[in-house]
């Protein structure tokens, strides 16, 4: 049986990543990198999207979310929110998740996060 370390590197090497996804797959192996925003948030629907392809390769970093808290305080919001942002982004361009192309728009979500964000700014 993989670690969960092993499923990272092989996410890191295989999966589509952006900044935040690669700030949540570092921080659960404890590293806290410094180069390329160690600990940026999702700004957009399409970042979020990147970090809910890591929690689908990796289901179990879901029950760790906790750990993301001390990255920053927007990651304190969202993880208290995630469930519900997870779930206007599914209702709204779940396919994203799955398909290649979606000219499908996530206005929804973008607006969602920019209300948890800016609760905490």
């Amino acid at each position: 049986m993989e670690n969960l370390e092993h499923k990272i590197l092989v996410w890191l090497a295989t999966g589509e990543t952006g900044v935040s996804s690669e700030a949540i797959a570092y921080t659960m192996c404890g590293i806290h990198p410094t180069r390329c925003g160690g600990c940026s948030w999702p700004s957009d629907p399409s970042d979020f999207k990147r970090c809910l392809k890591l929690l689908r390769a990796i289901p179990e970093i879901r029950q760790q979310l906790d750990k993301l808290r001390p990255l920053h305080r927007c990651w304190g919001a969202l993880v208290d929110h995630w469930d519900e942002l997870e779930a206007c982004f599914m209702s709204e361009v779940g396919e994203w998740l799955t398909e290649e192309y979606s000219n499908k728009r996530a206005s929804k979500t973008y607006d969602m996060m920019e209300k948890i964000y800016s609760d905490v700014a």
